[in-house]
């Protein structure tokens, strides 16, 4: 079909041809236009060590460039046409053997900067996940990756030398949890709580809110979000078996 003009050709595809039409045209017209940048996604993968009483983050240390030795979240590129939480739930299994469910991701704002990544244009998408307690012995023994994992607690991270803007990222997840938490109670994070005692929840609130929480004062701020729940299987316990709750739905 031959056109007086660009702009006529354009007004035909756009508002006269049908979608079949038009959708042959754009691939072929229009689309190579537009610069594609890269989407990868980065995992900040949260979990409460019981045993050390501490909240922990999983980092990975690179072992080839770029930023060869720099700790980094669990990520990865998106693959041709799929989702973001699907891709989340390919690159934990891939790299830690654990197979999560696409409801334990929560999606954050994505970084955008042009120059985030010296390799290119590439726009990070973080996924925040809380482990439940029956999640939290991760398996980093995957053969498909040779890289040196790390569980960091909360106050390590700021020795930690970070790829990229890796520790940004983190930080400001770790914000927009804490905001959740002032704004939504404790639902917003139910999974890593899982069972819990009074302990455990001043424990997680300190680390994640940084300033001392006064143990007397929680069960009766929070008393309408919690329920009784049955004690977790001990390893071993010595003297009275404290109370347990969980997140009231």
């Amino acid at each position: 079909m031959q056109f007086a003009s660009k702009e006529e050709e354009r007004y035909y595809y756009e508002q006269v041809a049908s979608q079949k039409e038009f959708l042959t045209w754009y691939k072929r017209q229009d689309l190579p236009n537009y610069p594609k940048p890269s989407v990868a996604v980065d995992i900040i993968t949260l979990r409460y060590n019981r045993e050390l009483k501490k909240v922990e983050v999983l980092l990975v240390q690179r072992n080839k460039n770029p930023w060869r030795n720099k700790w980094a979240l669990v990520g990865g590129f998106l693959q041709p046409y799929e989702d973001l939480k699907e891709a989340g739930i390919r690159k934990i299994k891939e790299e830690t053997n654990l197979a999560l469910k696409k409801e334990q991701f929560k999606l954050l704002s994505p970084w955008s900067s042009p120059k985030r990544d010296p390799r290119g244009w590439v726009i990070s998408c973080p996924l925040l996940v809380e482990l439940s307690p029956k999640d939290e012995t991760v398996d980093l023994s995957a053969e498909a990756h040779k890289y040196h994992y790390h569980w960091y607690a909360l106050a390590e991270l700021s020795e930690v030398d970070f790829a990229s803007d890796h520790g940004q990222i983190l930080s400001y997840a770790l914000e927009t949890l804490t905001t959740r938490l002032q704004t939504q109670g404790l639902s917003a994070m139910e999974q890593l709580l899982g069972v819990f005692t009074m302990k455990d929840l001043q424990v997680i609130l300190e680390q994640l809110l940084n300033k001392k929480i006064h143990y007397s004062n929680l069960k009766r701020t929070f008393q309408d979000q919690l329920e009784l729940a049955a004690p977790p299987r001990l390893k071993k316990h010595v003297g009275r078996t404290p109370a347990y709750f969980k997140v009231k739905k």
